[in-house]
C-alpha cells in the first residue's frame, strides 16, 4: 500500500493514473484484505478523465489489468464495476 500511496504524488494526472491503475490491479491481485477499497479508489480516480481518447485508453488499461480480480468477487459486484465502467466509456465515445 505504500508504493500505491507514493505514486499518487506523481506530478501529471495521466500518468499518475496510469500508475495508480498499473499498482492498484496488483495489490487488488495480491491483497484480498484490501482489494474493493483499492478498485473503488480506482473507479473513482479515472471518472477524473475528460479527454475522450485519453480517458477511452485509460479505461481500457483498467479493464486489462483488473480483469482476473472480477473472477474472484461475487457477480453483482463485478457487474456493477463494469456497468459503472461501459456507461463512463459510451459518454466518453460520444464526444469523441
Amino acid at each position: 500500500l505504500k508504493i500505491y500511496e507514493l505514486v499518487q504524488h506523481e506530478g501529471n494526472a495521466l500518468p499518475r493514473l496510469y500508475l495508480c491503475v498499473t499498482v492498484g490491479a496488483v495489490i487488488a491481485r495480491t491483497d484480498q484484505a484490501h482489494s474493493e477499497e483499492t478498485l473503488e479508489d480506482l473507479a473513482a480516480m479515472l471518472a477524473v478523465v475528460q479527454h475522450p481518447v485519453r480517458g477511452l485508453f485509460l479505461r481500457y488499461y483498467f479493464l486489462q489489468n483488473v480483469k482476473d480480480n472480477f473472477l474472484r468477487m461475487d457477480v453483482a459486484r463485478a457487474l456493477r464495476y463494469l456497468t459503472r465502467n461501459f456507461r463512463e466509456s459510451l459518454s466518453l465515445w460520444s464526444r469523441a
